[in-house]
């Protein structure tokens, strides 16, 4: 199925079994063949489902005004999950108007415009939610694509951050980006 045609809405909990298989695949394709790791975990690190569900469903449940919210939207082709993009509510009040993303697409799946179609949604959520001003994110020194994807969407880089992660023995640097998502005027 092209990209133009793949379905693209925010996840519910009838998403769940999808969206944790998704996360385990995609944790599993980075920094392999070559490829740049895209997600913080080692490729051993246990998985459970269970306690995954467990945080995720609170944190899904949980008011965009509240700490600790999380909105997770999914890429479908046919019902199969093939991308996400999710955005996670900060802990502490004094942090409440930023939010920090984090994106995947599967690899087979790259380059057919879905990042984009999955960004700009979720820009556009942001700048609809009236305590939001800022989406954050980090980005993998490596993932160039992704780095230039962000760029476009205006992004700007903050920082650099040598050796943040160590993926599989693979020291990853990360690049801190924002975006102003508020009213007009920052």
């Amino acid at each position: 199925m092209a990209a133009n045609h793949a379905t693209l809405r925010i996840l519910t909990l009838a998403d769940m079994d999808e969206y944790l298989r998704f996360f385990n695949v995609q944790r599993l394709e980075g920094g392999v063949d070559g490829r740049p790791h895209d997600t913080p975990y080692n490729r051993d690190e246990v998985f459970d489902p269970r306690e995954h569900r467990a945080v995720t469903t609170e944190r899904w449940e949980t008011p965009v005004h509240k700490l600790g919210w999380r909105r997770v939207w999914g890429v479908f082709e046919d019902k199969a999950l093939i991308g996400t993009a999710s955005l996670t509510g900060h802990t502490l009040e004094t942090t409440s108007h930023r939010a920090q993303l984090g994106m995947g697409v599967l690899y087979g799946y790259h380059r057919q415009g879905l990042g984009s179609r999955l960004l700009q949604t979720v820009i556009d959520w942001c700048r609809a939610e009236p305590q939001l001003c800022w989406l954050d994110l980090g980005v993998f020194h490596e993932n160039k694509p992704a780095i230039g994807l962000y760029e476009t969407f205006g992004f700007q880089r903050l920082g650099y951050t040598p050796d943040l992660f160590r993926i599989d023995g693979v020291s990853i640097d990360d690049i801190p980006m924002t975006l102003w998502v508020g009213p007009d005027g920052a």
